[in-house]
């Protein structure tokens, strides 16, 4: 590990346990980072842990369904606890239901639009008070090249991505 202005930054990776979320927890890490990594699969979160405890200390998961607003604000307020502060917010976590939009159900639409905007706008607010308090933060959401342009089978993906710019 070499000198980082992220070293003993406490960061929080939303989607942290797989694909790009894991990368981006597993880079903070090993710029001696504290990451605190947010998923549904606890057997990947375990694993994904034990990569980021190769790099840094301090690492923690927390197995959330992140459409569950009030357990966002309880697992925020945990963390918060722990550490007394947060610096970083990485809002990863996301889905897509790829089908033709004449196809696509109403449970499909709001699943996605629940789990991509909804839930990013609810974890930032509970982020951004605990940040608020001690001095500021960031927050990064994680975008799409479909929020500029569409895609067959991206109906709703697309939207919630696009959403972030309106």
């Amino acid at each position: 590990m070499y000198f980082s202005e992220l070293k003993g930054k406490v960061v929080i990776v939303t989607g942290g346990n797989k694909g790009i979320g894991k990368e981006i927890a597993l880079e903070f890490s090993k710029l001696g980072s504290s990451v605190i990594i947010l998923g549904r699969d606890s057997k990947s979160l375990k694993a994904t842990k034990n990569l980021l405890d190769k790099n840094s200390h301090g690492n923690l998961y927390f197995q959330l369904d992140i459409n569950n607003i009030n357990k966002i604000n309880e697992c925020i307020d945990e963390i918060f606890e722990i550490y007394n502060r947060i610096d970083i917010l990485v809002n990863d976590a996301g889905i897509n239901i790829a089908k033709e939009a004449f196809e696509v159900t109403e449970e499909d639409w709001d699943s996605v639009l629940d789990t991509n905007l909804k839930s990013l706008f609810f974890i930032s607010k509970a982020v951004g008070k605990k940040m608020k308090m001690t001095g500021g933060g960031k927050i990064i959401n994680m975008a799409s090249q479909m929020s500029y342009v569409g895609y067959v089978k991206r109906a709703a993906y697309r939207s919630s991505k696009g959403a972030y710019y309106s």
